[in-house]
């Protein structure tokens, strides 16, 4: 793909889902909400940053499951069925049934933190980062905050609209993520600790509260429903699993990148 295709949601998505990036997100949506219980069950007594903290590190953990990165790294070459309870450890009750569909994908993964942020490559084609939303704006509120996200997402936005002037940007290669463009795994919580919203989306820059943070977004959570429930109904009908990649289960928002005030 071309750096400039990035803003077709649609594209991006099909060669998401062609590289199996979207199954891995999948799995992750549907473990992230079994930690709930134990957050909120915890809720009173912690302060709104340690629950985001924890969420975070939540967050952090099972995207390394999922990728088979981290702690999980040299779980990469023997079959899932066998290492189930090291990838399910520490996680609630029925962690197991949605791990047991991981397919490791070797080469496809890299973690590369920097400078504090937590990064995923995938391999020959973007980056993956996450970022907390505030309650309730949610992730339609969210802002670039930090020493290197905003540069980042300036950069992004650059990469994929290379007609688009952004001003200011003065940013050393050893600053940015390996590849770009960046996409971003946004999650916003309740007071009480629950998962409200988990996305993927192309950030881009919003200086004004009336300007999205977002060239497009799509919604993980309902993404999954939309597969299991896809799936159930092809399976109850006798038919062969169909090809996701073919089917537009996410609407595409049509949003032009904002442009810099002179």
């Amino acid at each position: 793909m071309e750096a400039h295709d990035f803003v077709d949601k649609v594209l991006v998505l099909e060669e998401l889902e062609k590289r199996g990036v979207m199954d891995d997100l999948v799995i992750l949506s549907q473990i992230l909400p079994l930690h709930d219980r134990k957050k909120v069950m915890a809720a009173e007594c912690l302060s709104n940053s340690t629950k985001g903290q924890g969420t975070r590190d939540f967050v952090v953990s099972d995207m390394h499951r999922v990728t088979f990165t981290g702690d999980y790294e040299s779980l990469m070459g023997s079959p899932v069925v066998e290492n189930l309870s090291d990838l399910a450890k520490d996680l609630p009750e029925g962690a197991h049934t949605f791990l047991q569909k991981l397919m490791p994908k070797p080469g496809v993964y890299r973690y590369h933190p920097y400078k504090g942020v937590k990064c995923w490559e995938v391999s020959g084609f973007c980056s993956l980062l996450i970022q907390s939303a505030p309650f309730p704006g949610g992730t339609k509120k969210i802002r670039w905050k930090g020493a290197i996200k905003p540069s980042a997402v300036s950069e992004t936005t650059r990469y994929v609209e290379p007609t688009l002037p952004i001003e200011g940007l003065e940013t050393s290669s050893d600053k940015l993520p390996p590849r770009l463009p960046i996409l971003v795994l946004a999650y916003c919580i309740t007071p009480e600790g629950e998962t409200k919203e988990l996305i993927l989306g192309l950030p881009t820059l919003a200086k004004h509260r009336d300007q999205s943070p977002w060239v497009w977004t799509i919604d993980l959570l309902k993404y999954a429903e939309t597969l299991s429930a896809s799936s159930t109904t092809i399976s109850a009908m006798g038919a062969p699993m169909a090809d996701y990649s073919q089917v537009p289960v996410v609407p595409d928002a049509h949003v032009k990148l904002k442009k810099t005030a002179k």
